[in-house]
């Protein structure tokens, strides 16, 4: 018989040990240690909450649902200031370059083309794609 095993044996003897009353001269000294465990295990956990515990959670719980309703309608108006913003921005750009307003984003675009340019894009990409990946794979094998 193996050590586990014999653990085993010795906690599921103390567990009938418990249930059944039987002398304690009757274990075997394993057995016998595991008694104390056994009896604190089969014992109801003496839980003190307040008698207004569950309407303070309740509050709690909508006072942080309120919290994240303000948030969200501040970002909602702050995504409106933004498009906005844009929209002023994209008038100001037509206004400046009259009718060649696209053209200094095509000229970029071809510039962006070229295959050193894209193959630098690439690597960078690919380095910050490893490097995202790597504490992932040291975690999992820790």
């Amino acid at each position: 018989m193996n050590p586990d095993e014999r653990e085993w044996q010795a906690q599921e003897a103390a567990t009938d040990f418990v249930r059944s009353g039987t002398a304690l001269h009757d274990l075997d000294p394993a057995s016998a240690s595991y008694v104390a465990l056994v009896r604190a295990l089969r014992e109801p956990i003496e839980v003190q909450l307040p008698a207004d515990f569950a309407r303070r959670v309740a509050l709690r719980a909508d006072a942080e649902a309120s919290a994240r309703a303000v948030e969200s309608r501040l970002e909602q108006r702050l995504l409106w200031i933004l498009g906005v913003l844009f929209g002023i921005a994209a008038l100001a750009a037509a206004v400046i370059y009259g009718g060649n307003w696209l053209q200094p984003s095509i000229d970029l675009t071809r510039q962006l083309i070229k295959p050193s340019l894209l193959l630098s894009l690439a690597g960078c990409l690919a380095v910050s794609a490893f490097s995202q990946q790597l504490p992932r794979a040291t975690r999992r094998d820790a």
